[in-house]
């Protein structure tokens, strides 16, 4: 059972519906958002190249929407902080990501739950 460790930088964009009373035609906030973090790697397999991993996160949100303006003000950037679990299958230099994220807003008090599938190039340095 070894560990490693790497960084993670994730940049996106995702629209979120609301409850809160909304302009005709912007029943929602469309948001971008960039997250730093820390990553450890956990591989129980000594031959497979699968590996677990957990990442505490920090993250930058910019929100779009005029209908936030009575929650934040003008305020339209804040930040959230959470984590992700996921699992990484490496064949080569390709990379093949599986994860889920959840992060709490402190401006909005609101829980953001994502997911992803990624497929991509890694290699170490």
């Amino acid at each position: 059972f070894g560990g490693y460790f790497g960084a993670h930088v994730r940049f996106g964009s995702a629209r979120a519906f609301t409850k809160k009373d909304f302009l005709p035609f912007d029943n929602g906030y469309q948001f971008i958002y960039m997250t730093v973090a820390p990553r450890f790697y956990f591989s129980p397999f000594r031959k497979l190249t699968l590996y677990f991993f957990a990442q505490p996160e920090v993250e930058l949100q910019a929100l779009v929407s005029n209908t936030l303006v009575k929650v934040t003000g003008n305020d339209d950037i804040t930040g959230a902080a959470g984590g992700s679990l996921g699992l990484q299958f490496l064949l080569g230099i390709i990379s093949v990501t599986a994860q889920v994220s959840c992060q709490y807003n402190w401006n909005l008090q609101t829980v953001f739950l994502g997911g992803s599938l990624s497929v991509g190039l890694s290699n170490t340095i």
